[in-house]
């Protein structure tokens, strides 16, 4: 699983998820992940969420199939 921002989502799948037949989606609520949720630098020094746990089901709020 990786965790980008709405803003950064669509960039992620670009370069890391292209042409993935089945890739799915999650929206979820960050703010509950409490610590479990680390936002580190990475390429460009941008900030990119990290979750160190569990992803609690009832912590996705929608589940989509990105348009091909």
């Amino acid at each position: 699983m990786h965790f980008s921002t709405g803003a950064q989502a669509p960039e992620t799948a670009r370069l890391h998820f292209r042409n993935q037949a089945d890739l799915v989606v999650l929206e979820v609520n960050a703010e509950v992940l409490g610590a479990a949720l680390v936002w580190e630098p990475s390429r460009g020094g941008s900030l990119f969420p990290h979750l160190y746990g569990a992803l609690p089901v009832a912590n996705v709020v929608k589940v989509m199939r990105p348009a091909r």
